[in-house]
């Protein structure tokens, strides 16, 4: 099947794309063949661009249902859906924190959609991932939000740390100065999501980076506070449509950016 659509993209002068993943602080994009397959609810907004061809998104539980195919999809944070995407594809996460989406204008993208695809298809190459992403989140018509209340920025730095503490919502509350109830109010009305969704989310980036790092599912599980690596592979499954084994046998290169990866990349199958 791989050697079969190989040779159709090699038929019109294109190889199929090596499975990526850029992790850059709150940001995060998969670029690659389109490995999801099951209905999902990804916490943060995200960017879906077909990079062989349109894109089609059921959205579960909502009156716009079935959206009309396209080339790009937006969909809003904490959304149930199920996507159609034949070839490869590029996933593109927010930062819940920062990014505003709503500005994005799907049908102007998709009429320039073409340079688009060819640096996505190209990865970040010797370029910092973290400012590749910032490029392309730019081109995309991403702005950013004016600046968070102090707090909440606080709670948000910490889980992008360490994002397998704080279990509880009274520990992240201790954290801002608030009580929990208000604590919960203000996160969900900043974030765009409730805290434990949010915190869940920051613990699938502590998951990839253990891996990338060579660690293998079990491990990583332990590393984000999951019980065990069935229960990752549960939350994984239901947040991005794929169980994290069926992305590991892709062959997946990681660029991290922080002080720890420095932007290097990283072999999945080291």
């Amino acid at each position: 099947m791989k050697t079969r659509r190989f040779q159709e993209l090699a038929a019109v002068g294109r190889a199929p794309v090596s499975t990526r993943i850029l992790l850059t602080g709150a940001r995060s994009a998969f670029i690659g063949p389109n490995l999801i397959d099951e209905p999902h609810r990804t916490a943060v907004a995200t960017i879906i661009i077909g990079l062989d061809g349109d894109v089609a998104l059921r959205r579960i539980g909502s009156i716009e249902n079935g959206l009309r195919p396209c080339p790009v999809m937006v969909i809003p944070p904490d959304t149930v859906c199920e996507m159609d995407a034949s070839g490869d594809i590029a996933v593109l996460f927010a930062d819940a924190l920062t990014d505003d989406c709503s500005e994005i204008d799907a049908r102007e993208l998709t009429s320039r959609i073409d340079p688009l695809r060819t640096k996505l298809r190209l990865g970040p190459g010797d370029i910092a991932p973290d400012a590749y992403l910032r490029n392309v989140f730019s081109e995309m018509g991403v702005v950013s939000r004016t600046a968070a209340r102090q707090e909440i920025a606080r709670v948000v730095a910490a889980l992008g740390r360490w994002p397998e503490e704080f279990p509880t919502v009274e520990q992240a509350a201790q954290l801002a100065g608030l009580s929990p109830m208000r604590f919960q109010h203000v996160f969900t009305e900043t974030v765009g999501l409730s805290f434990r969704r949010y915190r869940q989310w920051r613990r699938m980036g502590r998951v990839i980076r253990a891996i990338a790092k060579g660690e293998n599912l079990t491990a990583a599980a332990y590393t984000a506070g999951f019980s065990n690596s069935a229960h990752l592979s549960t939350a994984f499954k239901a947040m991005f449509g794929l169980r994290p084994s069926a992305l590991l046998s892709s062959q997946v290169k990681f660029f991290l950016a922080d002080t720890e990866f420095g932007g290097d990349a990283y072999d999945g199958q080291k």
